[in-house]
């Protein structure tokens, strides 16, 4: 892995989509707001930054190295071109899980879309978890039920070395600019919750978190 004066991270942030024809796809309703906030924090805090971004409306940090991508596809082939010189992954970008199994370059009418057949997408956080080498990644995981059952097991998982688990439900809705209940959990099972703090708050206490872990392991 090439080395620098500057660690080198990178975000992923924002939905994909996965076109079903030329006007319809398959997507989420990620905003991007995260990555953002986190790619802007890292930047202020000297990172050499590059942030690999879906479909968003959001204006990109100043300072920034910003890659448009797409689909889940478009998404690991950018990663892969980046990956030899990437020191710390952030992947922040709510991935389609299923993508159609074929694409029409026509329009497709009513009567040909009543079985849309689908497939699944890479798992692209696990693909890179196994080869990591001594990188470090953090993952996200958006829960509506056990929220830190399931993000440990997404940790263990993915051999992530700290995950952040978003919740969704009735009381907490944490897409666009409002506020994010979460908690991080690292691989030593250590929790820190946060309720309803704005994404920019989030953002810094993940750069915290990170540079702490590099201040330990630099010594």
């Amino acid at each position: 892995m090439l080395r620098t004066k500057r660690p080198h991270l990178v975000v992923t942030a924002g939905p994909t989509r996965e076109m079903i024809d030329p006007v319809r796809f398959i997507s989420n309703v990620s905003t991007g707001e995260m990555g953002y906030a986190i790619a802007a924090r890292a930047h202020h805090l000297g990172y050499r930054v590059t942030l690999i971004s879906g479909p968003v409306s959001i204006k990109p940090p100043a300072g920034v190295r910003v890659i448009p991508v797409l689909s889940a596809a478009d998404l690991l082939n950018e990663m892969l071109n980046v990956w030899p010189d990437t020191d710390i992954l952030v992947m922040a970008a709510a991935v389609c899980d299923y993508r159609p199994v074929s694409f029409s370059a026509r329009k497709l009418k009513r009567k040909n879309t009543a079985r849309l057949k689908l497939k699944s997408t890479p798992d692209i956080l696990a693909f890179f978890g196994k080869h990591k080498g001594p990188r470090k990644m953090i993952g996200f995981a958006l829960e509506t039920e056990n929220l830190e059952k399931n993000a440990r097991r997404k940790l263990k998982a993915k051999h992530l070395d700290l995950i952040i688990g978003n919740r969704l439900d009735k009381a907490h809705n944490p897409f666009g600019k409002g506020p994010a209940s979460v908690v991080f959990i690292n691989r030593k099972g250590k929790v820190k919750r946060f309720s309803k703090m704005p994404k920019t708050y989030i953002a810094k206490a993940l750069l915290q978190a990170i540079r702490s872990e590099e201040r330990r392991v630099g010594k």
